[in-house]
């Protein structure tokens, strides 16, 4: 990370660099690989230029690069999508098609590329027909999550439903990808599956899920049970924190000041710190 930091500081020369030697074949894949990640780190963000982006996307559409480094540049890329034009959102689209077709990384794939494309349905549809038809399905799910796809939610209860559930897909998967794509249904779909979870293994990431529809109802449900609970429960000061709603923090404030053991002040303190800086950031 220091060295990073260091880079950083002279990035307008060391990022030409980066990129020249993240293209270069005589290279091993893993020291290539290693450069282009380098980029993804916030510290270079600010001072990658059009140029740099267009050296970026040429390797994204360069067919005889290696998937990963193909990959690793349309992370980049994407993470500023603001500056592309149609034209270029649509050939890493198609890129990203290509490489799931071909077998290259699907997961990789789903949650660090498609899961850019909210609102495009040709993405929703590819990634729904691959829910049904595909045997691995928890990136798949993580993708719909996070382009926020109301199909997505239907196809993802169905198969929580069906006797499937458990053995071709991880249901904790299931559970955050219903948080992700949020809504006051996605939150009645997870509250219903809390009771029947209770208990189990998957009772946390439930509610974690739950905090994650960023819904009014959700917020209100999660500080009823953190009144109710009195204890150090940090699981539902969690699923607070992902929800990102800093209309929780009045309520926050007033179990800080009633709080009688020093785990659970620190709990509060480190939940409303977070929703103050507007840290929503969860695992999946």
């Amino acid at each position: 990370m220091a060295a990073i930091k260091v880079l950083a500081e002279y990035s307008q020369e060391a990022i030409p660099l980066i990129i020249d030697r993240s293209k270069d074949k005589r290279k091993p894949l893993g020291n290539r690989d290693q450069y282009l990640r380098m980029l993804t780190q916030k510290e270079f963000s600010p001072n990658l230029s059009p140029a740099h982006y267009q050296q970026l996307l040429s390797i994204v559409g360069d067919a005889d690069e290696h998937p990963v480094i193909r990959i690793d540049a349309a992370v980049i890329v994407l993470r500023n999508d603001k500056s592309m034009t149609d034209a270029q959102r649509q050939m890493v689209k198609q890129t990203a098609f290509d490489l799931v077709k071909k077998g290259e990384n699907p997961g990789l794939v789903d949650e660090l590329i498609l899961s850019h494309f909210a609102g495009d349905t040709e993405v929703e549809n590819f990634l729904l027909d691959r829910l049904q038809n595909e045997q691995d399905k928890n990136s798949v799910m993580i993708a719909l999550g996070k382009i926020h796809s109301l199909r997505g939610l239907d196809a993802i209860k169905k198969l929580l439903d069906s006797p499937e559930a458990g053995k071709s897909f991880y249901k904790v998967r299931a559970y955050a990808a219903i948080g992700d794509i949020g809504g006051d249904r996605a939150f009645d779909y997870l509250t219903e599956y809390l009771k029947k979870e209770k208990g189990t293994l998957h009772a946390d990431s439930i509610t974690f899920a739950i905090g994650r529809t960023k819904t009014a109802r959700a917020t209100k449900y999660l500080l009823d049970r953190l009144e109710r609970a009195g204890t150090d429960d940090v699981v539902i000061l969690m699923a607070i924190k992902f929800s990102g709603d800093a209309s929780a923090i009045p309520v926050l404030q007033q179990e800080l000041a009633k709080a009688k053991t020093a785990s659970r002040r620190q709990a509060l303190q480190q939940t409303i710190a977070a929703l103050q800086k507007g840290d929503d950031s969860w695992p999946w």
